[in-house]
This record gives structure tokens, C-alpha cells and sequence, in this order.
């Protein structure tokens, strides 16, 4: 009935003949057509373990306890369903970036502080329900001793609300858009986590779509004087291109490596799908020229160039037809 109907979010019981609800959700998070259904969990066990079970090893985005009033229920469902479709159009906001670059690094932005608000929102409804579950479990005598301990965690999970106000930032982020202003400032900052935001935003597309991910980061700091937001935009860029290039491909394995060799910080997107021919080798940088027909818009990697190049930087691409691509960017790292 999930591959029939593509529910968007299943209300799913523990306790079952057959396969219990642990086993027909790890199933579902192991089926990539599944990977954007959310799956509340249903059962009367209360115990900590029990939901952590239920949150961390089999998958489920929100669990449940009985009895419960219908109107959680419903405040539940309709919390997920929300976050699917936020998610959604986020995705779809992305995929039309190649027709503006700046729309691609505020997409990237807006994406970044929007995973941070939900996980700090899902830790607070975890670490909350375990800690009730713990509580409710405490003889009279144990919860008088430890009280001032659980006040303080329900204290921490009430700050941990304050995450909201990030959207306060979207929404400046959004204004300043709209008002054509856009950040081109430059400041000399740890280049590490380049890929964190466009890993965040694609994260449940590689997940579903098979690709197997291998990441080589250097561990020593490196340290790049640069335009942040429009290196992610670069990233973001040659991640959507890779994971494209694999949609016909058996395997399917993304690499991402980030190092420091000389003067230079380095970084590269590599794919197993189904490399380039010579001659788009050759125009594969100009504007308006694209692989992708009448999706593209050929505009994605001349942005790519145009943001590197403002940084005397280097692009270089190692393709053969068949044999997938590997994109190599090399920056100056500036004053040492």
C-alpha cells in the first residue's frame, strides 16, 4: 500500500502479528521510493529505551505513547506533513537556482538554518519524552530527591525553543533578497565544512536515489580568505551536476574531498555516472551550454567559473564517457 499510495506521513503501531512496527519501519527507511515518507510510531510501551529504539534504530520521525488524545495525534501529523512540504518546496527552489545565481547561495542559506531549527525542535521532543518516561518511573521518594535535576532539563528543553527565532534571520535573509542586496564580503575563515550545507539540502535525495557517499576532509584547519556563501554555491552546483550525471548509472558513489597542497586549498566532487565527450568537455564552462536538454539552463557551472574565477582560482574537470567525473577547484588561501 506505501508503493501504491506514497503516503506522506504513516501512523504505525508497535505492537503487530507478524512483523512488529521496529521491523516495518526499518523497511520503510531501507526502501529509497519510501525516503520522504515520515512515520509516526504508536505504541503503549513508555520507556526511554523504547523510543530511542523506535527515534534512532528503526527510523520513525516521532513516536508516541498511548493513551493519547486524538487532537496530539493530529497536531503530530500535521507537524511532519508540514515539514515535508516546507522540505519540498526547498528542493524545488533549489533545482530552479541555475536560472539565478543568487538565488542558489540563499537557497543553500535558507536550507542550512532551516535543518538547524528542525533539529533543534526533534531533540527537545526526544529529550522530553524520554525524560517524562524516566520521571513517570521514579518512586515518590526518588523524585523528591532528583526534582531540581529533571526542573533543570525541562528548563534546557524550554531553550532549546529559542532555535525558532532563526526564522527571524530567514526572514531578514529573504527581505535583503528582495531589496537586491546580496553579500559579497570577504573574510579569511576555516574551509572545512564547505560541504555541510549542500550535504544538509541533499541528504535524503542521495539516500534515495542509492548513491553511496565517501567524504575525505582534512583534519588540519585550512584556512581560505573567500566568499563563503559563494563557495557553497559552488559546491551546491557541482553536487546537483554529480548526482544527476548518476541517475542511469549500476553504481552509484559520490567522493568529496577537501585538502591543502602548497599555497592552495583544494577541493573536488566526484561521480560514477556517465562522464562527458570531448567536445562538451571543451564548452562545458560557457553560459547557455547544458547536458541536460530542455531542463538546463547552461547557466549552473558558467556561475561556478565566474565565482572562482573572482577568486583567482582554478577549475579543472578529468572526465572519460562512461567513467563518471571528477570537478577540482583550487583557491589561493590568501595572507598566512
Amino acid at each position: 500500500m506505501a508503493h501504491q499510495y506514497h503516503p506522506d506521513v504513516i501512523v504505525l503501531d508497535v505492537m503487530m502479528p507478524g512483523l512488529n512496527g521496529y521491523e516495518v519501519c526499518r523497511k520503510i527507511r531501507n526502501d529509497r521510493h519510501l525516503a520522504d515518507t515520515r512515520v509516526i510510531m504508536l505504541t503503549a510501551r513508555a520507556f526511554a529505551d523504547d523510543r530511542l529504539r523506535g527515534l534512532q534504530d528503526a527510523g520513525a520521525d516521532d513516536y508516541l505513547t498511548k493513551p493519547f488524545s486524538n487532537d496530539e495525534l493530529v497536531a503530530r501529523i500535521e507537524k511532519l506533513w508540514r515539514r515535508k512540504k516546507e522540505k519540498e518546496v526547498l528542493e524545488k527552489t533549489i533545482s530552479r537556482a541555475e536560472h539565478d545565481a543568487e538565488i542558489g547561495i540563499l537557497a543553500a542559506g535558507v536550507a542550512h538554518d532551516f535543518n538547524n531549527i528542525l533539529a533543534g525542535l526533534m531533540t527537545h521532543v526526544v529529550l522530553k519524552a524520554a525524560m517524562e518516561s524516566i520521571w513517570n518511573g521514579l518512586n515518590d521518594e526518588q523524585q523528591k530527591s532528583m526534582a531540581r535535576d529533571f526542573d533543570d532539563i525541562r528548563m534546557i528543553c524550554d531553550g532549546m525553543q529559542v532555535s525558532v527565532t532563526t526564522g527571524e534571520t530567514i526572514c531578514r535573509n529573504l527581505m535583503s533578497f528582495a531589496r537586491g542586496g546580496v553579500d559579497n564580503s570577504r573574510r579569511r575563515q576555516p574551509f572545512n565544512t564547505l560541504f555541510e550545507v549542500p550535504l544538509g539540502i541533499f541528504e535524503r535525495k542521495i539516500r534515495s536515489n542509492g548513491i553511496e557517499l565517501v567524504m575525505d576532509i582534512a583534519d588540519e584547519p585550512i584556512l581560505v580568505d573567500c566568499n563563503f556563501s559563494g563557495m557553497q554555491r559552488v559546491a551546491l552546483n557541482l553536487i546537483t551536476n554529480a548526482v544527476h550525471a548518476m541517475n542511469e548509472s549500476e553504481i552509484r558513489k559520490l567522493t568529496l574531498r577537501l585538502w591543502r597542497e602548497g599555497s592552495e586549498a583544494k577541493f573536488s566532487v566526484g561521480d560514477t555516472g556517465i562522464g562527458l565527450k570531448p567536445e562538451i568537455r571543451e564548452k562545458i564552462f560557457e553560459r547557455h551550454f547544458t547536458t541536460k536538454g530542455e531542463h538546463g539552463s547552461g547557466i549552473g557551472l558558467a556561475t561556478v567559473k565566474k565565482i572562482i574565477d573572482a577568486h583567482n582560482g582554478l577549475i579543472t574537470l578529468e572526465s572519460e564517457e562512461g567513467k563518471g567525473a571528477i570537478f577540482t577547484v583550487a583557491l589561493p588561501l590568501g595572507n598566512t
